[in-house]
């Protein structure tokens, strides 16, 4: 198979040409550049709105396990109130199974389970 390279001695170009074919090539590369940056942009702002979101989630999440803990201390001051008042009346082992279940109540912790927005 027989390859033609043109002979570039009879045709020469004006820099008119050269100046056309450099703003055509720039503007291409500018264009691509402008267009990355559009897309790129659009991508940011989508995942900001993620997080944004994701953060309401988790601080509701929150909320909701921080009155649970609270309530839990509630009941848990209740229990060494009525432990305490137990113990003042002195009959801790005619009601040895109450004293036993009141100290244990009393002694029980709630870990709060807190949202970690790690990723």
């Amino acid at each position: 198979m027989e390859v033609h390279h043109p002979n570039h001695s009879s045709h020469t170009k004006k820099w008119t040409t050269y100046l056309l074919e450099f703003l055509m090539l720039f503007l291409a590369v500018f264009l691509g550049f402008v267009a990355e940056n559009i897309r790129e942009h659009a991508v940011e702002k989508r995942r900001a709105k993620e997080y944004a979101i994701s953060l309401l989630t988790d601080i509701k999440k929150d909320v909701i396990e921080l009155e649970q803990s609270i309530k839990y201390d509630s009941l848990t001051s209740l229990v060494i109130d009525s432990l305490v008042h137990f113990i003042g009346k002195g009959n801790i082992r005619s009601n040895s199974g109450q004293f036993y279940y009141l100290s244990r109540m009393a002694l029980s912790l709630y870990i709060t389970d807190w949202n970690r927005a790690i990723n």
